[in-house]
């Protein structure tokens, strides 16, 4: 039996997406050009081609944090759109597994109640949930972590001594060269069950 991190955001939450919606909704601003405020944006939320968040956009790190720590937070975390693929085989996973799959995510603590009501209304019934800073995700007893962050890979790669982290392709993750990428949890069990 082995024990599987699943992230949220960028993996089975559309974080950027519902981000730069909410950008896009209620502060165009913020955008960088006029193109940008009549944009609908996909999966991955089309603007969101940098990992530091504030690079995206016409404003400070604090306040682009604001919209979605606080202002927004319950309308992009808590009601946020799902990456239906990746939810429906996630899923699937939970029910025809053996393995322990843990919600392994990086949430402040005052919005972590958004997380579990998200993971709750998309019936996503993990083992447990990790609440982790992403720089030290690599600490926990999971045997492999499926994420999106440049970051969190590389603070896996120069902690561990092993290649078990799956990176979910996304824009903003382009500039890292991880031993597996894929573009869906499918393709990550794949993966994992070798």
């Amino acid at each position: 039996m082995k024990k599987i991190g699943i992230d949220v955001d960028g993996v089975i939450r559309d974080f950027a997406g519902d981000l730069v919606r909410q950008i896009q909704k209620h502060y165009p601003e913020y955008l960088k050009n006029e193109y940008d405020k009549t944009l609908v944006p996909n999966f991955g939320g089309g603007l969101i081609t940098d990992w530091y968040l504030e690079k995206n956009f016409n404003c400070t790190k604090e306040e682009l944090q604001n919209v979605y720590w606080y202002e927004f937070a319950d309308e992009i975390m808590g009601n946020g759109d799902p990456i239906t693929e990746n939810v429906v085989e996630l899923k699937n996973w939970l029910e025809t597994t053996d393995d322990e799959l843990w919600c392994v995510t990086s949430q402040k603590d005052h919005a972590r109640h958004h997380t579990l009501t998200w993971l709750g209304k998309h019936g996503l019934n993990f083992k447990g949930v990790i609440f982790e800073r992403g720089k030290y995700k690599w600490k926990h007893d999971v045997e492999w972590l499926v994420d999106d962050s440049p970051e969190n890979w590389r603070q896996w790669k120069k902690n561990r001594d092993d290649d078990n982290i799956i990176v979910i392709d996304q824009p903003y993750n382009q500039l890292i060269s991880p031993y597996y990428r894929v573009n869906n949890l499918k393709q990550a069990r794949e993966i994992i069950d070798g």
